[in-house]
């Protein structure tokens, strides 16, 4: 955010004091500058649209951990809280098994 705002002013100020007032390094910005960077960010819903293709690949078995992972394999940068509010927003949920973890309990009338 800071970089392309940097961008953004870079023909009315000078690129120095853009970068010490956002406390950037120039190297920071040259790197992001030169990187892919933005451009291979996939808007919402384009990542929704994938996010949607592997729910239903898994049959709903994948939860949003899962498909942040699945999304990680395929080369799509993209973080896990932004898969966890749009599976939320959504009501994409991952399916339970269903088994259920109890306790035995302790009964008092074996004494």
């Amino acid at each position: 955010m800071r970089y392309a705002f940097i961008e953004g002013h870079r023909g009315s100020y000078p690129l120095q004091a853009l970068c010490t007032a956002l406390q950037v390094s120039d190297s920071g910005f040259a790197a992001w500058r030169d990187s892919e960077g933005p451009t291979k960010w996939l808007s919402e819903s384009e990542l929704l649209k994938l996010i949607r293709e592997i729910h239903e690949e898994t049959k709903a078995a994948y939860g949003s951990p899962r498909i942040y992972l699945e999304l990680k394999g395929r080369g799509i940068p993209v973080s896990r809280g932004r898969v966890e509010r749009l599976m939320y927003e959504r009501g994409l949920r991952g399916r339970h098994s269903g088994v259920s973890r109890r306790r035995p309990t302790r009964s008092t009338r074996c004494r």
